[in-house]
């Protein structure tokens, strides 16, 4: 058995998530040490959760406590100044338990029978036979207690005056107490409804939030609005759809069907061009007969785009043609290795695009 001197009880509430570790950092942030054989005992914010922490000189020791129905009656902070609160051993069992232990003096003494218990007295007078309210004879008619539950039409005319005017009196009190109820009642439906009513929409809320549609839709009236001009705008889209059909002109059946070869379109003019001249390293005929001077008859020009960070420009390869007006031979550098065969990047392009989207993430 644990042995356990004394038990502080957390007025904050505490989340039940938390081990023995966060619980026991608590304890020493408020205490500056947790003391050998005490205990400490925290509650969630809806008083239906307790952790017991205690500690027993050698170790920690973390024990847990639910309530299926309702919750812990958890006593409220003390103001500054104020007397610490302090419980008894029996009013301990009693949070323990679930039970109103603020009250715990007043249910060890009955100062109030219940209806059931008041329903039959016998005679004060200790006659023989039972009270006249229950159609006995007794001498002395006026010191019964009236139960008005059980009293009946034909009671009414052997009671004295006295006794009446005590039954008026009971109903009275018991009308009394009725209404109070019966208010009181009304009262709780009334805050029970309402706080039902706020479940109800925060849950709608959520289930919309989470459940909804992500994009942002037109309700019924915003649609409305755009329905009155939509017969409109759609016959004047077919007109301007006629005339420009009407425009076009008319293709051959031949032309149709011939398939048309793609084009690759020229870079834009206004990037900077970077020229790289490739011209052979000997000018002269190759021939082993001729050996003379070739002439540039003309160049073979392949342009590529690059990229300089915040600069598009385009690489400008220039392949010089050198023939031989005797042999009529013709010679040409042989075009540079490229990343992509036939492609437009070049290599600072290709690189840029392949960081940006593998590592900078973009789109």
């Amino acid at each position: 058995m644990i042995r356990i001197d004394a038990v502080w009880l957390a007025v904050e509430p505490v989340d039940m998530r938390a081990g023995a570790e966060r619980l026991l950092a608590s304890v020493v942030n408020v205490f500056g040490a947790a003391q050998a054989h005490h205990g400490y005992l925290f509650a969630n914010a809806r008083a239906n959760r307790i952790k017991l922490l205690v500690h027993d000189g050698f170790g920690v020791w973390c024990a847990a406590r639910r309530l299926n129905v309702g919750g812990f009656e958890w006593p409220q902070a003390v103001p500054a100044g104020a007397a610490p609160l302090t419980l008894t051993r029996e009013q301990f069992d009693a949070l323990v338990l679930g039970l109103p232990w603020q009250r715990l003096e007043q249910m060890q003494r009955i100062t109030r029978l219940s209806s059931a218990a008041l329903r039959w007295r016998r005679c004060r007078c200790r006659s023989i036979g039972r009270c006249p309210v229950a159609g006995g004879r007794c001498a002395r008619r006026n010191c019964c207690m009236l139960d008005l539950h059980a009293l009946k039409a034909q009671d009414l005319r052997s009671l004295s005056p006295e006794a009446m005017a005590r039954a008026a009196e009971q109903m009275l009190a018991q009308l009394l107490a009725q209404s109070q109820q019966i208010a009181q009642q009304a009262y709780e439906i009334k805050f029970k409804d309402a706080k039902l009513e706020k479940v109800m929409f925060e849950l709608a809320r959520l289930k919309a939030w989470k459940f909804g549609a992500k994009t942002e839709a037109m309700n019924a009236e915003q649609r409305r609005l755009f329905e009155e001009t939509l017969a409109e705008d759609e016959a004047n889209l077919q007109a301007q759809l006629e005339r420009l059909q009407a425009k076009q002109p008319a293709q051959d059946e031949d032309g149709d069907k011939r398939r048309r070869s793609p084009k690759r379109q020229a870079l834009p003019e206004h990037l900077r061009r970077v020229e790289h001249p490739h011209e052979p390293a000997d000018t002269n005929c190759p021939s082993p007969d001729c050996g003379r001077p070739m002439v540039r008859v003309g160049e073979d020009v392949s342009e590529r785009l690059d990229i300089v960070p915040a600069e598009f420009f385009v690489h400008r390869h220039i392949y010089g043609k050198w023939a031989c007006r005797c042999c009529q031979r013709l010679v040409q550098e042989a075009a540079a290795a490229q990343i992509i065969d036939g492609g437009i990047p070049a290599a600072g392009l290709v690189a840029h695009t392949l960081i940006s989207r593998f590592v900078d993430h973009l789109p």
